[in-house]
């Protein structure tokens, strides 16, 4: 799994778990719904969610940012060779 592919799956997991829309994370987190949005669309443009943007995401889920991490999603990240 690419690691783009396992935040937005993990932050789709976090709202589900929360009981909480996308826009009521954008709202809680200080981030526009449209970006979040995006970030989490199967088809994203966004490539590389940033860790600032994860930081507020966590933030406005009320969870310590390595919590975010602590999910089997991130135990198989494809890297890339270059």
């Amino acid at each position: 799994m690419q690691l783009q592919q396992a935040i937005s799956l993990r932050i789709m997991e976090l709202v589900h778990e929360n009981g909480i829309t996308l826009n009521q994370l954008a709202e809680r987190s200080g981030l526009s719904a449209s970006s979040i949005t995006r970030t989490v669309k199967a088809n994203s443009s966004v490539s590389n969610t940033t860790t600032g943007t994860v930081l507020k995401m966590c933030s406005g889920l009320g969870i310590p940012f390595k919590a975010f991490w602590e999910s089997p999603l991130f135990d198989d990240i494809d890297t890339i060779d270059e």
